[in-house]
């Protein structure tokens, strides 16, 4: 896996900095809301201090993102919510804040995964059957 270098640091701050903005919150509120200190979050995002792993994952947990998702992109990985990050990992991630979802236990969240699942995969073999034939 290739290094992170600073221009691909930088590249993952202002990812980061612009999930933050489209959820409306301040970085002050984004921290909070995710349960890192907002001195933390400040400092990541200015470039003056690169978050250990846990104040990370807590982050990325925060926006929706998959673990690990800030160094991938620091390393030149695509941003969890763009259309190319699909294609990249063979996966769709849903656009989901925490807010969304952190009071459901962690069956009701696993249901609500399903029901999303299954609903994703009726809705592509519609969208397969209504296709002109070649």
């Amino acid at each position: 896996m290739p290094e992170a270098t600073p221009e691909g640091r930088a590249r993952a701050r202002h990812a980061v900095d612009a999930a933050i903005t489209e959820r409306g919150v301040s970085r002050t509120r984004a921290a909070a809301l995710a349960g890192v200190a907002d001195v933390t979050v400040l400092r990541f995002l200015n470039g003056d201090q690169w978050p250990r792993t846990q104040p990370l994952a807590k982050i990325e947990r925060w926006l929706g993102w998959p673990v690990g998702s800030i160094n991938r992109i620091a390393e030149g990985g695509a941003v969890p919510d763009s259309p190319e990050a699909a294609t990249e990992s063979g996966r769709i991630a849903l656009p989901a804040a925490a807010a969304d979802y952190q009071d459901l236990t962690e069956s009701e969240l696993a249901e609500a995964i399903t029901a999303a699942h299954a609903t994703f995969m009726e809705r592509a073999r519609t969208i397969r059957a209504t296709r002109p034939r070649a």
